[in-house]
């Protein structure tokens, strides 16, 4: 049988090798370079008609899963199965352009299955339009493979760095967790702070801060903010902060886990209701700058109290995001849907 990825990344192509190889399926990728248009949507519908395969997956709607809806729209009543995931940005019409938000729904109503990162993925996926198949709750496929990553030293030591997702737009809020840090600097004292994904705003805004508050502050790109990056910063970590309005779960989040670093996230994070994991987490409001800090002084305050805990974070998360389990889970769902089962 043949799968059709698109959208597909290095850690996808790992997880359908591995979900798929009993008996082994043919994984077919879509074009590289592939952009939205119909240029493209043609050319996906061509090897569509060429490959015949048994199944279509997308990891998001924006993006590649609108790719996939249109190409099925040119082939009609010929085209297979498509099974998508869908999740924070997706579900957002809010956020989204007018024509993008009608474009989302309409994908939506065509696909035939959903393979949701959280029960809320698919509760919002059905107001939405969405009237296919839901399948079990799967982890998020992940550039990093979970099992090979390397264990954290064990938090039950004092840790004196806190690390924050500096990204800021939309619906990220980076310059917030710096203002969080900044209403509680009297409890700061001989700690230091890594700010990751920093963009120009956030640079200059923690540059300032670290000068106010004596403060010491190092900084990485987005570029230099790589999946190893975040977890090694986040492995020597006594809390973490990333505040989002889209609930998404995160590589940045999973880091924080199995880091052993307490994670601070906006309020409503698909992670802190991750199935029954039961994660040690803090949620706050994502603009409220007291509600940050005060989330931030409960963690570096609590270290020796919350450290078993945190501990517990990272073993349950190597068992619920492994990678293991996504290939299986993930495997299942394609099959299933390709079969109609």
């Amino acid at each position: 049988m043949k799968l059709l990825l698109a959208g597909a990344t290095a850690a996808y192509l790992r997880a359908a090798r591995d979900g798929l190889d009993r008996p082994p399926w043919t994984i077919l990728e879509e074009p590289a370079g592939a952009t939205d248009g119909q240029d493209t949507a043609s050319t996906i519908a061509s090897l569509i008609a060429q490959e015949r395969p048994d199944v279509i997956y997308s990891p998001v709607i924006v993006g590649a899963g609108l790719r996939v809806a249109a190409a099925r729209k040119l082939l009609g009543a010929g085209a297979p199965p498509w099974l998508t995931s869908v999740g924070g940005f997706d579900l957002m019409p809010e956020y989204q352009e007018d024509d993008l938000a009608d474009n989302v729904r309409s994908a939506l109503r065509t696909a035939d299955g959903l393979l949701p990162f959280a029960a809320c993925d698919a509760d919002r996926a059905r107001q939405l339009g969405f009237g296919g198949r839901v399948f079990p709750i799967g982890p998020p496929v992940f550039e990093v493979d979970i099992s090979r990553a390397p264990r954290a030293p064990s938090p039950s030591r004092a840790r004196r760095t806190i690390v924050v997702d500096g990204r800021h737009d939309r619906l990220d809020r980076g310059l917030v967790a710096l203002a969080g840090l900044r209403s509680i600097s009297d409890s700061l004292a001989g700690y230091r702070l890594i700010v990751m994904n920093a963009g120009p705003d956030v640079v200059i805004a923690a540059t300032v801060l670290g000068s106010d508050i004596s403060l010491p502050v190092t900084f990485a790109t987005a570029e230099a903010s790589t999946p190893g990056a975040v977890l090694a910063a986040q492995s020597a970590a006594a809390c973490s902060i990333r505040l989002s309005l889209n609930q998404q779960i995160d590589w940045w989040d999973v880091a924080a886990l199995i880091g052993g670093a307490l994670p601070i996230l906006g309020s409503g994070s698909a992670v802190a209701a991750w199935a029954d994991a039961n994660f040690k987490v803090e949620q706050v409001d994502p603009e409220d700058p007291n509600e940050i800090g005060a989330a931030v002084k409960s963690a570096i305050d609590g270290q020796s109290v919350n450290w078993q805990a945190r501990a517990r974070n990272a073993a349950t998360a190597r068992r619920a995001f492994g990678s293991t389990r996504t290939a299986t889970l993930f495997g299942y769902a394609v099959r299933a849907c390709a079969l109609g089962a």
